[in-house]
């Protein structure tokens, strides 16, 4: 039964990140460069309190460095849109 919840949560947490690398993309093309700075920061800030809400240790481990690389992705992704 434990399984079939990690999987579950598993999946929730692939629909999120779909969802915000979608709006990154979408920002990326639509903001300035300081506003879209900003919203990468309250993403960070947004999945601390996220991750803070996760009870299991392996995967809240895994989902942060999975938030890691998404939020990496957002820097470099602006950063090649500007530079």
């Amino acid at each position: 039964m434990q399984d079939v919840a990690r999987a579950a949560e598993s999946w929730e947490a692939d629909q999120r990140i779909a969802g915000v690398l979608k709006q990154i993309q979408e920002m990326a093309t639509t903001l300035n460069e300081e506003a879209y700075f900003r919203q990468v920061e309250d993403l960070a800030d947004s999945a601390r309190r996220y991750l803070l809400s996760i009870p299991d240790p392996r995967m809240r481990e895994d989902l942060r460095s999975l938030y890691r690389q998404v939020i990496s992705y957002a820097l470099e992704l602006k950063i090649r849109r500007t530079g």
